[in-house]
């Protein structure tokens, strides 16, 4: 799974883009190379339910979500399938009550060339900024609230174990955050599927170089720029 993603904007511009009244983003940095169990910037709408004004609010999380009831017997999950939301009681409470979106400049995709080499690439949308679906869970931990998030991700069906973020286009947010209980999930997921499916389409994606797999690479700008062809 495409586990390492971008994020360059200032939560000031965040909030802009996704029209955020609040913020709890202390101590967040942008990075080229978010990974598992990092501070991550969501979005999720704080409104008690979907008949009062809706209200977006951007705050941090951890990487790798977590059980209310976990202490340490369950790893964090960084990725959970679209399809099982619904039916694994892992992850069911969240997708119906807490439901996020990750803001990403864009992430980065490993793909096998013809020789069986696997080469890096960064996937991006032509906006600022582009948004996947996740689910959050928050426990009380010694005493603080802690935040966990899983992204959301879908099939491409290229190989066996193909996943990748699931993406929505600005119009399509608002049901996802929609704070109210999804009344019927299934509904819901085929028609978020649909949607994600439709904006992968649209994305674009350049080579670059592997560095992005070491964990000693510089977090700077050189490891999502497009890496040149050899004359």
């Amino acid at each position: 799974m495409r586990s390492r993603f971008a994020l360059t904007e200032t939560p000031d511009r965040l909030a802009a883009a996704f029209g955020a009244t609040a913020s709890s983003t202390i101590g967040w940095k942008p990075s080229y190379k978010f990974g598992p169990a990092r501070k991550i910037i969501i979005v999720r709408d704080q409104s008690s339910d979907s008949s009062e004004a809706r209200s977006r609010e951007l705050m941090t999380a951890s990487w790798g979500f977590t059980p209310v009831w976990n202490s340490g017997e369950v790893p964090p999950t960084i990725r959970v399938g679209m399809e099982r939301l619904a039916q694994n009681g892992l992850f069911r409470d969240s997708f119906v009550q807490r439901r996020a979106l990750v803001p990403m400049l864009g992430y980065y995709d490993w793909q096998l060339g013809p020789d069986g080499i696997e080469r890096s690439y960064f996937v991006r949308s032509e906006d600022t900024v582009m948004a996947a679906l996740a689910i959050y869970n928050v426990r009380e931990d010694q005493g603080r609230r802690r935040t966990s998030v899983a992204l959301v991700t879908r099939d491409t069906g290229a190989t066996g174990d193909d996943r990748v973020p699931s993406i929505l286009a600005a119009p399509d947010w608002n049901e996802w955050l929609d704070p109210a209980p999804v009344a019927d999930p299934a509904e819901l997921l085929g028609r978020v599927s649909e949607q994600s499916s439709l904006f992968a389409a649209t994305l674009v994606q350049h080579r670059v170089a592997d560095s992005i797999n070491s964990p000693y690479s510089r977090d700077a700008a050189n490891l999502i720029t497009p890496l040149r062809r050899r004359a």
